[in-house]
């Protein structure tokens, strides 16, 4: 391609004028963490933290795994414009069983659970294990441009919180995240 094209098409696609309105998702995904060995373990701790995977486990407290996102696309004024068709937050999850349910906050607002709904991603259902996709239907408020932080907690049904299980039982089974998303569609 001829470098005049090149410029222009930058140009075109990095204006922020030229990006209003365009469908956009926002992902965090699993970084595959690895160790690197080379140079004596000089850079082991050089690396950026990684938010995914992360596994949910019952807790004591009222709180739940904290991630965060940066959305560029200005929800609130695409409301009040009425251009947004949906937003949808979904969550790529291993080992979600039928028991699990998750309770999300984004900026410390929790979300509808009505609005959730899950389907199968690549099945690999075992004895109450497997891959799920689960989606929570967002507005603004809560969610906005710039940093949003997600709070995921999982909720298990009572029954299955007192049955006593071995330390390995439990780590087999304990949900991870894989992927989180944000899907904002515009009415074009």
């Amino acid at each position: 391609m001829h470098p005049q094209w090149w410029d222009r098409m930058l140009n075109e696609l990095s204006d922020p004028k030229n990006l209003t309105g365009l469908n956009t998702c926002y992902e965090i995904e699993d970084s595959g963490r690895y160790t690197y060995t080379g140079h004596g373990d000089a850079f082991q701790n050089a690396s950026i933290p990684e938010q995914l995977p992360a596994t949910l486990r019952d807790t004591l407290t009222d709180r739940g795994a904290i991630f965060e996102i940066e959305i560029s696309d200005d929800i609130e004024a695409a409301v009040k414009a009425k251009t947004l068709e949906t937003c949808v937050l979904g969550f790529q999850m291993d080992n979600f069983a039928p028991t699990h349910e998750l309770s999300v906050k984004i900026n410390g607002k929790s979300l509808n659970r009505q609005s959730t709904w899950t389907a199968n991603g690549s099945v690999e259902w075992g004895p109450m294990t497997g891959k799920r996709n689960v989606y929570f239907n967002i507005t603004s408020p809560p969610l906005k441009n710039g940093l949003n932080i997600i709070e995921v907690k999982l909720i298990e049904p009572k029954p299955y919180n007192y049955i006593l299980r071995e330390r390995k039982d439990e780590e087999d089974r304990a949900p991870i995240i894989r992927k989180i998303h944000v899907h904002v569609l515009y009415k074009h």
